[in-house]
């Protein structure tokens, strides 16, 4: 339905970002979206037989919206592909990792690096101020009295810094494999300021990577990991015991968790037990969820039971999402 609309639309004419809520219009009126609307409105007040006829297409009518903004995406991206550079690296930094073909994904590895470059080099001057203390005024003036009131020798503040250990564990099943590969891309890039990082990957029981990321270049390394690891359909009750197994011995309340994955466990065992051990003895437990969010409380997902072990539940479904996360995980780094 969706693109027998976007054919009466007449999409193939979007070409730039302005045009994108004209478009989304006319293919909302191609499927009829306002009878639909007062459709479900008149049957929620109905009988209970007419309010789950309501639900239901209200739950397809959140699935469409996000496809049409998929195919939204997806155009902008194929009309500007002779573009300059700046509106592409915006694109593909906006769109959602589904909207983008292989001739973007291909571009995506230099725009990481890019986009991880800046993120360094905010954060590493904070990071080095740091390790040096805070200025001790106090002994400086003190000292400086020998010297007619000039401040010739400075004095620091040295605390004792505890540092920072980041647990990263990635699902590389297919249906959110290629969100977890940008994300370790981005970890790769961002060594210098993401200190004592250790990398995880699972589709059924997690395995560490962390040697492959720091032994070879990014697109080598990621393309070992997917050849090795990324076979299968997502357990996240044995990945999540797994990784509970591995990392419980050095777990502290120093230790930041990321879990990036949809939580669709094809009805398997949840492993819910696991995360909420890693949720009690770390400092911060952040889940990325790729979907976006009108879809993560629908057919077999389990992120409902996920947010109530987590600290943090955020959705990363594009390049800016997740740049921000990262952006904000750094600057709470103790």
């Amino acid at each position: 339905d969706v693109m027998r609309a976007a054919d009466a639309a007449k999409l193939a004419s979007l070409q730039y970002p302005t045009q994108r809520g004209i478009y989304r219009r006319r293919l909302l009126d191609a499927l009829n979206d306002g009878e639909r609307r007062d459709s479900i409105a008149r049957l929620a007040e109905g009988s209970p037989e007419e309010r789950a006829r309501s639900r239901w297409l209200t739950a397809q009518r959140e699935q469409q919206l996000v496809m049409i903004a998929e195919l939204l995406d997806r155009q902008l991206l194929l009309s500007n592909q002779s573009s300059s550079r700046s509106l592409q690296e915006s694109l593909m930094r906006n769109s959602p990792l589904s909207a983008l073909d292989h001739y973007y994904r291909g571009r995506l590895p230099p725009l990481i690096r890019k986009l991880a470059k800046k993120l360094a080099a905010k954060h590493r001057p904070r990071l080095r101020s740091a390790k040096r203390g805070q200025p001790d005024i106090r002994r400086t003036l003190h000292r400086s009295v020998a010297y007619d009131g000039v401040p010739f020798k400075r004095y620091w503040r040295h605390r004792r810094r505890e540092k920072s250990d980041i647990y990263l564990l990635c699902d590389l099943s297919g249906s959110v494999g290629r969100w977890s590969q940008v994300l370790l891309l981005f970890v790769q890039a961002l060594a210098e300021v993401l200190p004592r990082s250790r990398c995880f990957v699972f589709c059924g029981e997690s395995i560490e990577i962390s040697d492959i990321l720091r032994e070879h270049p990014a697109d080598e390394a990621v393309a070992l990991i997917q050849q090795r690891h990324g076979l299968g359909s997502s357990d996240y009750g044995r990945a999540l015991r797994s990784f509970r197994a591995s990392v419980e011995g050095t777990l502290s309340r120093r230790s930041t968790v990321m879990i990036l994955g949809d939580g669709r466990g094809n009805g398997g065992d949840s492993g819910i037990d696991a995360l909420r051990y890693l949720y009690q003895h770390s400092r911060l437990l952040l889940w990325l969820n790729p979907e976006p969010v009108s879809r993560w409380y629908t057919g077999d997902s389990e992120i409902r039971r996920y947010q109530s072990a987590c600290h943090h539940v955020a959705e990363c479904g594009s390049l800016r999402q997740l740049e921000y996360l990262l952006d904000e995980l750094l600057t709470r780094l103790p």
